[in-house]
């Protein structure tokens, strides 16, 4: 469990303190291009987008814990990604709360000034979804030794 969990948690600091710097950057350009965008809004952004980024980071160290192989990996990670939004579009009337559905909720949100309560549901899933990954490579891991 703390090779999995420490895994995941160095992944994931680096890809958010990426996303955080590219994001400073972006909404800089933003405030002076386009006009005031709030603070406020940016780490709603950071948070919400941030959890779908932690999703991928969490589906691609499951599928380490299976394959060795990094292209493998990377491949069927990529594939899951695709094939989520895939259903998402498809059975969009079914599955409001959907991870894939996080970007255009954040856009609604920016649009509004008020979080969706969509957007708070498809969080709450994706939380669920990364905590369920965790656990499954840590038995998928622990079944392989």
């Amino acid at each position: 469990m703390n090779y999995i969990t420490a895994k995941w948690a160095s992944f994931a600091l680096l890809i958010l303190i990426s996303f955080s710097l590219g994001m400073l950057a972006s909404w800089y350009y933003i405030n002076l291009l386009f006009g005031e965008l709030s603070f406020g809004t940016l780490l709603l952004v950071l948070f919400f987008y941030g959890l779908w980024l932690l999703l991928v980071v969490s589906l691609s160290i499951f599928y380490n814990t299976l394959f060795k192989t990094p292209g493998l990996v990377a491949f069927l990670t990529i594939a899951t990604v695709i094939l989520m939004g895939l259903g998402t579009t498809i059975f969009s009337h079914v599955l409001e709360w959907s991870p894939n559905r996080i970007s255009n909720y954040i856009q609604q949100m920016i649009v509004t000034g008020n979080v969706p309560s969509d957007l708070i549901g498809a969080a709450i899933v994706t939380v669920i979804m990364i905590v369920l990954l965790i656990v499954a490579s840590v038995f998928t891991l622990r079944k392989k030794k």
